[in-house]
């Protein structure tokens, strides 16, 4: 019956339209309705999530890609690594060197996009600067920090830096301004050994100047590793807080590294006799497989990152605090942990070599940067 027939045709239609505005449901951005604090809530979710569980994936695209440091350097490795994992020469099979060919992948639960971001480089590095208004970029710590500004310099390379040797700083050349770099460790404090005299923790005067300058600063801060008394480190915490808070504008970003352990027995041992191109050191599967050690007192820094962690929690709920810098965690402990190769040996067990491990506290400080801007949104040009 014609009735009937013009009902079935009905009835189709409404079948299809059901199904495409279900499709286009799916299709649509979850945020779109959402409000700016739901959107900066599940961007501080993951960013507290990032580098926390994870694996290590070997990924020799990764490796090709954005494993490397840019050639020519601009901060050399140094005669060690020429002597040593310098020697290295590709294979077919290993076509890069093996600790540059691991890949972080993230195990949570909001989404594929929440994945520490490996593509840094001059060009990222310098969009995500400038977009975020940053006109000044501080390092200060120990060894471990000076190989973290080495390995963020060499990411970018000599097109985009270029080193003043006679103020101990760098600049970061990007298409609309010029970025001034700084990295100190002098002024450390904790003890060189067990058994040695305490050090008393400054800020130099060099740094003090630097902090002066007009514009929008960024600073990454560590402590821990020198130290080897609890009561020493949470004493010169507290110290290394308050200066952020002076010295730091409310508006800049400031981050505070945690310190992972080193591991204990790690190869090669006698890295000057070692065939880097037969190198297969893995890394470890989950961490059940670390062993704590007391080497060094290697065993201390879970709590030296534990009260930083405390610290910092009492801070973002302290409202009278409100006016003052956030002070924001690069928490690279979990993922560092897992990676017992790419040290340089010999008995040092907890610096790396370069280009390796150390790359991804920058790539995971590359990711905090693109979230907050995210969060900031547009920002005038030139406002700080």
């Amino acid at each position: 019956m014609p009735g009937s027939n013009n009902w079935c045709l009905i009835m189709a239609i409404a079948i299809l339209l059901s199904r495409f505005i279900f499709i286009t449901q799916l299709l649509k951005d979850p945020f779109e309705n959402a409000t700016q604090s739901d959107k900066d809530t599940s961007i501080h979710q993951c960013l507290n999530a990032l580098g926390k569980n994870g694996t290590w994936v070997q990924d020799w695209e990764f490796a090709r890609k954005f494993g490397q440091h840019v050639i020519p350097l601009v901060e050399s490795y140094g005669p060690f690594y020429r002597r040593t994992w310098g020697r290295f020469k590709p294979t077919a099979e290993i076509p890069f060197p093996w600790q540059t060919s691991w890949r972080w992948l993230d195990f949570n639960s909001f989404g594929d996009d929440c994945q520490i971001d490996y593509t840094m480089g001059g060009e990222s590095i310098c969009e995500a600067l400038q977009a975020l208004n940053i006109t000044h970029l501080y390092f200060n710590g120990d060894s471990m920090t000076q190989s973290q500004y080495t390995s963020f310099i060499n990411k970018l390379g000599s097109q985009y830096v270029t080193i003043d040797r006679n103020s101990k700083g760098a600049s970061i050349l990007c298409a609309n301004n010029t970025i001034k770099v700084l990295q100190t460790r002098e002024g450390q404090g904790g003890q060189a050994f067990p058994s040695s005299p305490r050090d008393n923790i400054t800020l130099t005067q060099i740094s003090k100047d630097f902090f002066r300058q007009k514009g929008r600063k960024l600073s990454i801060w560590n402590m821990g590793a020198h130290y080897h008394q609890d009561s020493h480190y949470q004493e010169d915490i507290v110290q290394l807080f308050s200066w952020m808070e002076e010295y730091h504008n409310k508006d800049d970003l400031i981050f505070f590294r945690t310190t992972p352990s080193g591991h204990l027995n790690c190869e090669p041992r006698r890295p000057r006799r070692f065939n880097f191109s037969e190198y297969r050191v893995r890394p470890l599967k989950n961490y059940n497989e670390f062993k704590p050690t007391s080497i060094h007192t290697w065993d201390k820094f879970n709590a030296y990152n534990t009260y930083t962690k405390q610290l910092l929690r009492e801070r973002q709920n302290n409202s009278s605090l409100e006016d003052r810098p956030q002070i924001r965690l690069l928490d690279v402990v979990n993922m560092t942990l897992l990676r017992p190769d790419g040290h340089s040996g010999g008995g040092d067990c907890l610096h790396y070599v370069q280009p390796g491990p150390i790359d991804w506290w920058n790539h995971l400080l590359f990711t905090h940067l693109v979230k907050i801007r995210e969060m900031e949104g547009p920002l005038l040009a030139g406002k700080v």
